[in-house]
């Protein structure tokens, strides 16, 4: 792009000029007003101008490191006035999807044409037997479904998913679902029909698996569905979908009667093979270096460390911690991890390991290393390894690696993966300001930063570990599963529609977001139907002519799915070692200072609070529900009104007999510090 913008005459730098840079990672509009400086030149960034890279370079011309800027950004650069600017247009974004699908539909042909479409007698007798021995090994457990083992619809599935492109299969879904139906309902695809000879085969395999299996009348089995009677009016759907984006693709079919039940299902999981990019040789083989800065955060990151030590429910309900506090979560960790969050998560240990890898190679760098990429290099990080070691791993990390004679580039290995899961950092900051110092976040809050998030999460993204540390664990998980993420959305919308109401009923979520509320139901739906071994009967599905078996049962239309309900509190905040903050009323605060020594086993001591403040805690409550299936999940956003420090005598006199009533209580309550629960 350099070379063409020069042959058209266009205004430039001497791009022959020695140019030397080194900086941790940073935006590429800050790496680029340092070359701008050194080149007497001005470059500018549009699209990837907040993106971070990492430079190393000595004496390298001008030019050559604004291609590499270009290469590892996936940008081009363009005219602008009398500037130069780093670009990357929708083109090159789409064709980045392009190559990504064209990739995984390459390693995923071989497994879809290995896909068995038959059933031997001795395959058949096999797949009964495995059943009869689950069935065997679960009873007297409470056993209701068996969702695993072999099907005879595993020949229909087998032979859909033939008759498919390759790029179609490839192309399912994150976090969602591509229907094929034999009846289509709107939104449904067409799924091609059977040949006469294929549902033959089905039959008879059909035939033959009813006649081997016997299953109890107090168990659903899929592939033991077969014994039900399959009648002429029926439906077949067939499901694609992904859990994240590096993942195998998870097929299943089943057959549904015209009252909406299962009479055969099949499962299968189409495992592509890794993706193979060629790794240049080594740059060098010496030990990885990481400064102390570095390694403090590498330390954080581990989730080895302590889990919260264990707590006791008293007879009122309060729950109190006991023992030692989190390591994890200490205040001490929580600030690396904040601070991470305020400069730049990847100029810590990984900006270590790209410029000691420069140094030790002799070589100059440019990086730009995807936010997916985060947790995985920190974990090999926490071990001692080598540069060599690193270097031929990074492909399995979505990274590429190449190193020419005197430069070496790192870049995401497919830049669509690396755009899915890019966090943008000035919402990371905004969000994590919201938490306050005891990481709690206002509902608001997080509505504002699911906007703005990454469009499916990724459990070892950049933002899902650091908020797990700020936000000490709990309201990380949150943003850290699609379901929630979808929801938090459904919400966003309604909220900006309406500011008025704070009840949403399914018939207003179908009628206004029918889109993103039935991805939401699928989540659910998909999320609890795996394979395995279920201990509760799978739900009813509804009983009417059209129905989606994504959508699981049909919800009253009245159902509250969306509540956001807020309730008071009056009582203290009680801050214990580490600033762990537990909520307490007053009779709650008098159980835990009346608690006698005789009525703790274990040898760690409580630990007293060090701050008391009287709060009035306000609780907002946000609820979604997948009609009776039972699929729901709560949020919680704790606002705390505390901006004093008191002492028990200090606490409203109103509290005093509350408190001593919780003190008589407290001789009553025996708690266990160990693995055992109280007596």
């Amino acid at each position: 792009m350099l070379a063409a913008l020069l042959i058209l005459g266009v205004q430039a730098p001497d791009l022959a000029r020695p140019i030397t840079l080194r900086t941790v990672a940073k935006p590429v509009a800050e790496v680029l007003r340092d070359v701008s400086g050194q080149a007497g030149f001005t470059f500018g960034a549009n699209q990837v101008r907040d993106w971070p890279i990492i430079v190393s370079v000595k004496g390298l011309p001008v030019g050559q490191l604004l291609d590499r800027i270009a290469e590892v950004t996936d940008s081009e650069w363009v005219k602008e006035r009398d500037r130069w600017v780093l670009t990357r247009s929708a083109a090159r974004v789409k064709k980045a999807v392009d190559l990504e699908l064209a990739d995984r539909a390459e390693r995923l042909k071989p497994v879809v044409d290995a896909l068995p479409t038959e059933m031997s007698d001795a395959e058949i007798e096999a797949a009964a037997a495995e059943i009869k021995k689950t069935i065997l090994e679960e009873q007297g457990s409470g056993l209701k479904t068996v969702m695993s083992g072999t099907s005879p619809a595993n020949i229909l599935l087998s032979v859909s998913l033939k008759r498919l492109s390759i790029r179609e299969i490839a192309a399912a879904p994150i976090s969602s679902f591509v229907s094929y139906s034999s009846d289509p309902r709107p939104g449904q695809q067409r799924l091609p029909a059977f040949s006469p000879s294929t549902w033959k085969d089905y039959l008879a395999a059909r035939a033959k698996f009813a006649k081997v299996i016997d299953v109890p009348p107090d168990v659903q089995v899929s592939a033991g569905m077969s014994s039900l009677p399959l009648p002429s009016q029926h439906q077949i759907i067939l499901g694609l979908s992904r859990p994240f984006a590096s993942a195998g693709i998870s097929a299943w079919l089943g057959i549904f009667g015209p009252d909406g039940k299962i009479l055969d299902l099949a499962r299968a999981s189409l495992t592509p093979a890794p993706a193979r990019f060629e790794v240049s040789p080594p740059p060098t083989a010496n030990p990885v270096s990481v400064s102390d800065e570095g390694k403090r955060l590498i330390h954080v990151l581990q989730p080895s460390r302590t889990l919260p030590g264990p707590s006791f429910t008293t007879q009122l309900g309060d729950v109190l911690p006991v023992g030692a506090p989190d390591p994890w979560t200490a205040s001490e960790n929580v600030a690396v991890a904040r601070a991470a969050v305020q400069r730049e998560p990847l100029s810590y240990a990984i900006s270590d390991w790209v410029l000691d890898l420069a140094d030790q190679s002799g070589k100059d760098i440019v990086s730009h290393i995807p936010d997916f990429a985060f947790n995985p290099l920190h974990q090999r990080l926490a071990s001692t390894i080598q540069h060599d070691v690193l270097w031929k791993a990074l492909p399995d990390l979505g990274i590429q690696a190449k190193a020419d004679s005197n430069l070496l580039t790192l870049k995401p290995s497919m830049f669509a993966r690396a755009d899915r899961y890019r966090v943008d950092r000035g919402a990371l900051r905004k969000l994590v300001a919201a938490g306050g110092p005891y990481g709690r976040p206002s509902l608001g809050a997080l509505l504002d930063y699911v906007g703005s998030s990454p469009p499916v999460t990724y459990h070892e993204n950049l933002d899902i570990k650091l908020l797990g540390l700020v936000f000490r664990r709990v309201f990380a998980n949150f943003i850290g599963f699609q379901d929630q993420v979808d929801a938090l959305r459904l919400l966003r919308a309604f909220r900006a529609e309406d500011r008025t109401s704070d009840r949403l009923t399914l018939g207003q979520a179908l009628s206004r977001f029918s889109g993103p509320y039935d991805t939401m139901l699928r989540s659910f739906y998909a999320s609890r139907s795996g394979g395995g071994t279920h201990r509760s009967s799978l739900p009813e599905l509804p009983r009417v002519s059209e129905f989606d078996p994504f959508a699981g049962p049909t919800p009253d239309a009245e159902v509250p799915v969306i509540m956001d309900l807020v309730h008071g509190f009056d009582g203290v905040l009680a801050v214990f070692a580490g600033d762990h903050a537990v909520g307490l009323s007053p009779v709650g605060l008098g159980i835990f200072l009346g608690l006698r020594p005789e009525n703790i086993s274990g040898f760690t001591p409580i630990l007293r609070f060090k701050k008391l403040h009287p709060a009035r805690v306000v609780r907002h409550s946000l609820m979604f529900r997948a009609g009776s299936t039972g699929s729901s999940f709560d949020i919680e956003d704790v606002e705390y009104r505390a901006e004093v420090t008191w002492t028990v005598d200090q606490l409203p006199a109103a509290w005093k007999d509350q408190i001593e009533e919780g003190r008589k209580n407290g001789a009553l309550v025996r708690m266990s510090v160990g693995p055992l629960p109280p007596p």
